[in-house]
């Protein structure tokens, strides 16, 4: 069974590759709970793999451009971990603008359960 570390490693290196679908559908649980502020464009809790893997397509579908600028190493404890990371993202005539996130990831039986966003 695959580690808290070796799951937080694999996400890390996909983030960096800027391949979040592939990091979705190959490390998260399908029952999988995500969990972030709320905002005009997605919902603030999202229940299962499908559902976080078509929320990310529809904003991959809406941002011009995504320029992954750096992600951490991860921080990991037992079953969780976490990761800070800054992105520049342009949306259709809007200005570029930066977003610092962190992440805070749980992990069970090999597979992440829950992930929570801080913007």
């Amino acid at each position: 069974m695959e580690t808290t570390l070796t799951i937080a490693r694999r996400l890390v290196d996909l983030y960096r590759q800027g391949q979040f679908v592939k990091a979705q559908e190959e490390l998260y649980a399908d029952d999988v709970l995500s969990l972030q502020p709320a905002s005009a464009l997605f919902e603030a809790r999202l229940e299962g793999r499908e559902a976080i893997v078509a929320r990310e397509r529809r904003l991959q579908q809406l941002v011009t451009e995504l320029r992954v600028v750096n992600v951490s190493e991860p921080i990991v404890a037992e079953h969780h971990f976490s990761l800070a990371m800054t992105t520049e993202v342009t949306l259709p005539g809007l200005p570029a603008r930066w977003q610092s996130e962190i992440g805070v990831y749980e992990v069970r039986e090999g597979k992440i359960v829950v992930e929570q966003f801080f913007f």
